[in-house]
């Protein structure tokens, strides 16, 4: 394939193609789909990252976990386990 583009002549023939389907969205749509789903591996994660902080830091005090996205995260048990609080983009405007 890589070749085909280096040695390419021009013309109709010998050329790559490639089709793209573009379906009409709503910003509804939108914000669904960059919701984070948090599974469980990067649940373990960010408990890890959390135990790695409190450890270094030798800290008694407490420790809140805020997950800052565009447009929030679903809440699913994963999420629930590790996360305190969310910030998204329409708390800071």
């Amino acid at each position: 394939m890589v070749s085909q583009i280096i040695n390419n002549k021009g013309g109709l023939y010998g050329r790559l193609s490639a089709h793209l389907r573009i379906s009409p969205f709503s910003l509804s749509t939108t914000e669904k789909y960059l919701q984070i789903e948090m599974n469980h591996s990067y649940a373990k994660e960010i408990q890890r990252k959390r135990e790695i902080f409190l450890k270094r830091t030798k800290t008694r005090k407490a420790v809140f976990v805020t997950l800052i996205t565009s447009f929030g995260a679903i809440k699913n048990p994963a999420y629930l386990s590790v996360i305190n609080t969310q910030v998204v983009l329409e708390d800071l405007f």
